[in-house]
């Protein structure tokens, strides 16, 4: 009932901002769109792309004010600079993703991206970099201590512009106010499970995370 509740409030409305209009359609990058089952009758957008040659992976997650049309660029950056396939996970309600966006939704494209990786493409788990971005860390971070937890392993799991929760980031954005939501994306609490090599970037100056957030992820990862 509780995560009913938290994925349909209207929180979520102000959490996931995508882009409107979105930036690219079902025809958009001819070849690198790929589309996948979430699980529950729908099916949502991915881009995929390959690289002659690499033995990893790249699983990145967006931002949340932005969608996979703005990430193609860096997705091919990623690619042709780590010499790795790359795949970019849409959000529900994001570019022509069906749905609402919500935590339980964004876990679900996250866990079937990976699922068609290690499954479909029959690639290790070992040889998958989790990658997320912003409000992207709390999918990454959640599907790493998920598999750390059933005793598998990511080649690595980075974070840039991570934060402890949401509810903990609402609360010195806010104040007080932040009580009466429920929290998403506890970061801090699923990163103690996290022992794949881990990675947090984040700017000094960030004028919405603090940057405290990252130390305090910092001191709490279970990797060594």
């Amino acid at each position: 009932m509780a995560s009913w509740v938290k994925d349909h409030d209207f929180v979520n409305e102000f959490l996931f901002a995508a882009p409107t209009p979105a930036t690219y359609i079902e025809r958009s990058f001819p070849g690198d769109l790929l589309w996948l089952d979430d699980g529950e009758g729908s099916k949502f957008p991915n881009i995929f792309l390959c690289k002659e040659g690499a033995c990893c992976c790249l699983v990145y997650l967006h931002g949340n004010a932005e969608d996979l049309g703005l990430s193609h660029d860096l997705l091919k950056a990623f690619r042709d600079f780590l010499n790795v396939h790359v795949m970019g996970v849409e959000y529900p309600g994001y570019g022509p993703a069906p749905g609402n966006a919500c935590e339980g939704g964004v876990n679900r494209h996250t866990r079937a991206a990976f699922n068609f990786l290690t499954q479909k493409l029959r690639i290790p788990p070992q040889r998958i970099i989790v990658f997320g971005r912003s409000i992207g860390t709390g999918p990454a971070t959640n599907l790493v201590s998920i598999l750390n937890r059933s005793n598998k392993h990511a080649a690595a799991l980075v974070l840039q512009s991570p934060y402890r929760s949401i509810k903990t980031l609402a609360k010195e954005l806010v104040g007080a106010v932040a009580n009466i939501i429920m929290d998403r994306f506890d970061n801090e609490a699923d990163i103690v499970h996290c022992i794949s090599p881990t990675l947090i970037i984040h700017g000094r100056q960030d004028e919405l995370i603090p940057v405290l957030h990252a130390s305090v992820l910092y001191e709490r990862c279970g990797a060594e």
